[in-house]
């Protein structure tokens, strides 16, 4: 009776088999990490390119995916080692639970980042200021794209004002606080359906601050508090729903202009003409001094491509060197006036600030390269 020799040779084609798909069931998955890590490099993109407006330069969703990713990783580099000493059992076994890990993490990942994304590009689209009625306030919104201004009317608990400062957060909301009562109101208004998403514990009575959004936290700096320009500095903690002291301003001021460069913040006081670096790190101030600088008063800070500018009266633009905050010029002078509150975002190679006159929101758009400033929606 000839010898089936098939009955030895079907099990180790089969394992063959066996070992050709599992490794090609490996590649499927690291070639799916890879399309969410280029998916990851479009966030770190976007966020390089409005970490101005936000204050960020990592979105949290970024860090999970590459702490995910590297485990995931991790996980497959080790079971192509069992699958080439060809312990196929355990490979089984350790590929399904890798498989429903694995892909759950990236198919969740990436909804929530390309999510991310689209928000992003939508909160990079408008300019935002804070007019006020008698009852209401108004939220003056401008369109980038479309070049075109409308306020929207938001019922709030107590008035908001010009004065009321106004900080964009990274998931379309608008945080607000203070205004011309002295309240120390704090809100989050919601940016897609123009309504107060949150009320938040008041804080001290203020109006008229810079502040800047960074890591989670928002950072508010000088105001008035009816009767002195104030030393006030604080933080509120929006993980953690609560009011936090900073270190006070070395000098009184109000109507302040924040941006965040290089981790620090840099301040301008609207009453005076110098200029602080608060050091994030180590949480104390140290004062910039600008030879170059007049006696004037400083009243709008902004950054774009490595370098801040400043400008003072009466309209004088002032651009330090690239990198540094030490070595400044003056590059030129515009006839403009405005008022506080103003409201930055960088797009693009462009600058966009708005702020309410008279009021009605006045935008402008400072081109970084031509270092040319326009009108907008005139």
């Amino acid at each position: 009776m000839p010898i089936n020799i098939n009955r030895f040779m079907n099990p180790i084609k089969r394992k063959r088999s066996n070992i050709e798909n599992c490794n090609n069931f490996l590649d499927k998955l690291e070639h799916k990490g890879e399309e969410i890590l280029a998916l990851s490099k479009e966030v770190n993109d976007l966020l390089s390119e409005y970490s101005f407006t936000f204050g960020i330069s990592k979105a949290n969703c970024l860090e999970d995916l590459e702490n995910q990713l590297e485990k995931e990783f991790s996980e497959i580099a080790r079971l192509k080692e069992i699958n080439e000493l060809k312990l196929l059992a355990e490979l089984d076994e350790k590929l399904r639970a890798a498989y429903i890990s694995y892909v759950n993490n990236c198919d969740e990942l990436y909804i929530k980042i390309s999510d991310f994304i689209q928000k992003l590009k939508f909160d990079s689209k408008y300019l935002y200021s804070i007019g006020w009625a008698e009852k209401w306030t108004d939220l003056w919104v401008y369109d980038i794209e479309k070049d075109k201004r409308e306020n929207k009317v938001i019922s709030t608990p107590e008035p908001l004002s010009n004065g009321t400062c106004i900080v964009q957060l990274p998931n379309s909301e608008l945080f607000c606080y203070g205004n011309s009562f002295f309240s120390g109101i704090s809100c989050i208004i919601d940016l897609e359906t123009f309504t107060v998403k949150k009320l938040l514990p008041y804080g001290s009575p203020s109006w008229c601050c810079g502040a800047v959004y960074y890591k989670n936290c928002v950072y508010f700096f000088g105001g008035w508090d009816k009767q002195n320009y104030m030393l006030f500095a604080e933080k509120f903690d929006l993980a953690g729903n609560r009011w936090l002291k900073s270190p006070k301003l070395p000098e009184a001021s109000s109507g302040c202009s924040c941006v965040l460069f290089q981790e620090c913040i840099y301040i301008c006081g609207f009453f005076h003409s110098k200029v602080y670096k608060y050091d994030l790190e180590i949480e104390s101030y140290s004062n910039i001094n600008f030879p170059v600088l007049c006696s004037k008063m400083s009243k709008l800070l902004f950054s774009g491509n490595s370098r801040l500018y400043l400008i003072q009266e009466p309209g004088i633009l002032f651009e330090s060197d690239y990198g540094s905050e030490y070595a400044w010029s003056k590059i030129g002078a515009f006839n403009l006036k405005w008022n506080y509150s103003a409201f930055r975002k960088k797009v693009n190679q462009s600058v966009f600030i708005s702020f309410i006159s008279y009021n009605c929101m006045s935008c402008f758009k400072f081109d970084l390269v031509r270092k040319s400033l326009e009108k907008l929606a005139r």
